[in-house]
């Protein structure tokens, strides 16, 4: 049985688990308050509005994490918890579809770590552009960490964009990320 004052309690801490607001004006993210900004991606090939506390992380963060090939574009909240990429891809995977390159990015990820946990996979078209999405779960070292992964088709030209955070924030920052992709334009409107 629910009393009155817990009712009153879970209705007045309700926006601490949800988001409100809207890109433009800004966004309460568990009572942050986020503002965001059109940002050019991969040489502002396409842009997309990114949360102004995600910062483009010093040099020696870079080549701590991405020894072999440091993506596009990085972009991460401050405490470094949260992690946006953006990368180019080459013209190898010309010929597949979304759905298809999917499938691959997929069965790549799980060949690395087999212990992954996918969730949804959707695609859906923002302007002219081809978008796919599917996010998953990997667990290193006792810690779960969330990934969306959005593949970008414009044109001829190919794109992936890697979302990273703890898997306790995936709820609320799966609802954002949504938003910020349906912003995604082309370097002709940027």
């Amino acid at each position: 049985m629910v009393y009155g004052d817990e009712k009153i309690a879970m209705i007045l801490n309700s926006h601490k688990s949800e988001i409100s607001g809207d890109l433009e004006n800004g966004l309460f993210i568990k009572e942050e308050l986020f503002h965001f900004k059109r940002r050019g991606l991969c040489s502002n090939e396409i842009s997309m509005m990114v949360p102004l506390r995600f910062v483009i992380p010093e040099k020696d963060y870079l080549e701590l994490n991405y020894k072999n090939e440091v993506p596009d574009n990085v972009f991460c909240y401050k405490s470094r918890d949260m992690v946006l990429e953006a990368k180019a891809i080459p013209d190898v995977l010309q010929e597949t579809t979304i759905e298809q390159e999917i499938e691959l990015v997929k069965q790549s990820i799980k060949k690395i770590n087999p212990g992954i946990v996918t969730y949804q996979k959707e695609e859906l078209q923002v302007e002219k552009i081809q978008i796919g999405i599917f996010d998953y779960k990997i667990t290193l070292f006792n810690n779960s960490i969330y990934q969306m992964l959005i593949l970008i088709h414009k044109d001829n030209c190919r794109y992936q964009l890697t979302f990273s955070c703890n898997i306790h924030d995936a709820k609320i920052w799966r609802q954002v990320l949504k938003l910020m992709i349906e912003t995604i334009h082309s370097e002709d409107d940027i």
